[in-house]
C-alpha cells in the first residue's frame, strides 16, 4: 500500500518501524523464529508486563526495544520523528534504558500477538492508535504504558470510529507494521481493515504493548 489520499504519515516514520521490524524478524532469526517476548531474559529476551498492569522501569517498552538494539543501532529509530513530545538524548546499554522519562520515549507500539508464520498480523505501529472501545482514547492514560488486549467485539466493531487515529500526529493518519515486515500507511478507515483483516487471519486476542502517553 503506497501512499494514499488524505494520509500524511511521512517516510522517515515509515523508515523506521522498517527498521522496527526488520529489528525483531533478525532477531527471531537468532531464537528460533520467536519474538523477545517469546525469549527467556537470560537468553537475551524480555519478560512482558502482566495483562493490564503498568510497565515498570525494567519492563517498560524502551527496555523491550533495547533488545534488539544491535539490529537497530539508535533509539530514535523507535521515535516518529513527528512526535511533539521533546525528551532528551536516550542510548541502550546492556539491554537496559539509560536516561530520563525512558518509559514516555518510544513512539510506536508493539503488537504481542503477532508471529513470523502470519503475516498480516499487526507487530506495530505508531502511538497515536485510537481503539475506542478498549479504552485508548487519550483521555485515559492508565491504558497506557501497558498491554491492552483486543477481543473480537473490539476488532470487528461496526463503529468506523472505533480504530482510528488521534490527531497528535500525522494529521490524524498513522503507519501500521505488519508480521511480514511491510509498513502500512493508512487513514481511519484502512487501519480499522488491518485490523479485521489480522483477525481474519488468526481469529485470536491482539495485544499491543502501548508505549506512556
Amino acid at each position: 500500500m503506497g501512499r494514499r489520499r488524505g494520509c500524511c504519515a511521512g517516510p522517515s516514520c515509515v523508515n523506521n518501524l522498517k527498521n522496527i521490524g526488520l529489528g525483531f524478524r533478525t532477531f527471531a532469526v537468532d531464537q528460533n523464529g520467536n519474538y523477545p517476548w517469546r525469549v527467556d531474559q537470560a537468553e537475551g529476551g524480555f519478560q512482558l508486563p502482566a495483562m493490564g498492569v503498568e510497565a515498570s522501569s525494567t519492563n517498560n517498552l524502551f527496555v523491550l526495544f533495547s533488545c534488539i538494539s544491535n539490529e537497530i543501532s539508535t533509539p530514535w529509530f523507535i521515535r516518529c520523528p513527528e512526535d511533539p513530545r521533546k525528551l532528551r538524548g536516550m542510548t541502550f546499554s546492556r539491554g537496559l534504558a539509560l536516561g530520563s522519562r525512558v518509559a514516555d520515549f518510544p513512539g510506536y507500539f508493539v503488537g504481542t500477538s503477532a508471529s513470523e508464520e502470519t503475516p498480516k498480523s499487526i507487530l506495530g505501529g505508531d502511538r497515536n492508535l485510537l481503539v475506542l472501545s478498549a479504552g485508548l482514547d487519550y483521555q485515559e492514560p492508565r491504558r497506557y504504558n501497558r498491554i491492552v488486549r483486543l477481543g473480537a467485539s473490539d476488532v470487528q466493531n461496526r463503529n468506523t470510529n472505533n480504530i482510528a487515529w488521534s490527531p497528535v500526529m500525522h494529521s490524524g493518519c498513522g503507519n501500521i507494521l505488519l508480521g511480514d515486515g511491510s509498513v502500512q500507511r493508512c487513514n481511519p478507515g484502512q487501519v480499522q481493515r488491518l485490523f479485521q483483516d489480522a483477525w481474519k487471519e488468526q481469529p485470536t486476542n491482539i495485544d499491543l504493548f502501548m508505549p506512556a502517553l
